[in-house]
């Protein structure tokens, strides 16, 4: 009985003593584990602050490119990458805060610092990117514009790049003003506005001074004349609803008349508007003519002086617009503008029905726009003094476009 009782507190005192040790060891292995994971903290808040550091950098050096008013279209497809990927950034770091945060307040090694890790290595490889991008389009600015004036910098640059290219491609010029050419057995009518050319003024139209819609081309031209102003070019600017009024953004004089239009799904009569993405054909307050996705027009948050949206966008950064189907059945006569690699503008308008694909083949293959914006179909209209019949003068049209010029007196 005795050794029963002996064996007894021998096996409890080693097994108290083995519980001891345990306990000690793990003790021991939880406070080197929060050591790790102070340091692992201390670690990641570094981190967090140079990248908050270098995304100022970036933001800053961003920044002073975009006032660069050498920025032309070829090189808006960087600008707008740049712009989201600074917007990814910030939203990266946030989550990558909170992350550290959650560490913070957990000290268990059992915490997971996956998610952590992730964080960082994201926010890594996208300041890389962002750089490289800043890097990129610095330089392309650079390379084009080296030996640019900057006394009125929009206008002499337009005059440079155009009579670069006459230069190098004399044989291909577009001439300003009114042709006529057939694309695929399709007959069409364009004209080119050319920017430089200041006595000339394009702008966008919908209500006389009484505030009656024009309706068609005729009533603008009458109203034109009697300002003691002849015009020389004129066509529809965009969709419209019932009333005349735009469907969707229509900027007059730097008055909005309308606001942007950012529903997504097909609607009603207005389907063609709808397919994504759609657009804006705008002029700047400096007088630069633009076409872009409606989607990065908002993202500029730029001041403009004319804007008309209208969907789809017929070509976006030379691809063309991947709703198209070459094989469609859908013809229609339609009107569309786009971006000359010069940066003119050129409005087009098919004289016999012909598909989306086929009409942005046209300012793709023919004119070589990186950006393409559709019109309007059916009702669409183009006026060109001298040059077209007086049925484009008439018809029941919203808003409109139209190259002015003042009478000499």
């Amino acid at each position: 009985m005795t050794k029963i009782i002996f064996i007894c507190i021998l096996g409890f005192s080693i097994s108290f003593f083995s519980k001891k040790q345990s306990t000690n060891l793990f003790s021991l292995n939880q406070d080197k584990s929060i050591e790790f994971k102070k340091d692992t903290i201390g670690y990641y808040r570094n981190q967090y602050k140079l990248f908050r550091s270098s995304q100022k950098d970036l933001q800053s050096s961003f920044s002073s490119l975009k006032k660069n008013k050498n920025i032309d279209t070829d090189d808006s497809k960087i600008f707008y990458e740049i712009h989201n990927q600074l917007e990814d950034f910030d939203s990266a770091l946030k989550k990558f805060e909170d992350s550290i945060n959650q560490l913070v307040e957990n000290y268990n090694i059992n915490d997971p610092l996956e998610e952590t890790k992730s964080h960082l290595n994201y926010i890594n490889s996208l300041n890389k990117k962002i750089a490289n991008n800043i890097n990129r389009l610095n330089e392309s600015i650079s390379q084009k514009h080296l030996n640019s004036q900057t006394v009125n910098e929009s206008t002499q640059n337009s005059k440079n790049k155009i009579n670069d290219y006459n230069n190098e491609n004399p044989e291909k010029r577009v001439k300003n003003g009114f042709g006529q050419s057939t694309y695929n057995k399709v007959d069409y009518n364009f004209f080119v506005v050319d920017f430089a050319e200041k006595e000339k003024i394009l702008s966008f139209f919908l209500t006389n001074k009484q505030g009656n819609i024009y309706g068609n081309i005729n009533n603008l031209k009458n109203d034109l004349k009697r300002e003691g102003k002849r015009l020389l070019f004129a066509t529809n600017a965009g969709m419209y609803m019932r009333d005349g009024y735009p469907q969707g953004l229509f900027v007059t004089n730097g008055n909005e008349i309308t606001e942007v239009d950012l529903k997504r799904e097909l609607r009603g009569e207005f389907l063609n508007f709808y397919i994504q993405p759609n657009g804006i054909f705008y002029i700047s307050d400096k007088n630069s003519p633009i076409v872009c996705t409606t989607d990065e027009y908002i993202k500029l948050k730029c001041k403009v002086n004319f804007a008309t949206q209208s969907g789809p966008m017929l070509i976006s950064h030379g691809v063309i617009n991947e709703n198209f189907n070459k094989e469609s059945r859908n013809v229609n006569v339609r009107n569309g503008v786009g971006l000359l690699e010069d940066g003119r503008i050129i409005f087009i308008i098919s004289n016999e029905p012909i598909t989306f694909y086929d009409f942005s083949l046209i300012f793709k293959e023919k004119f070589k726009c990186k950006n393409a914006l559709y019109l309007d179909g059916a009702i669409s209209k183009m006026y060109v003094q001298d040059k077209t019949s007086d049925d484009e003068l008439y018809g029941n049209l919203g808003p409109l476009i139209g190259l002015v010029i003042k009478e000499k007196k």
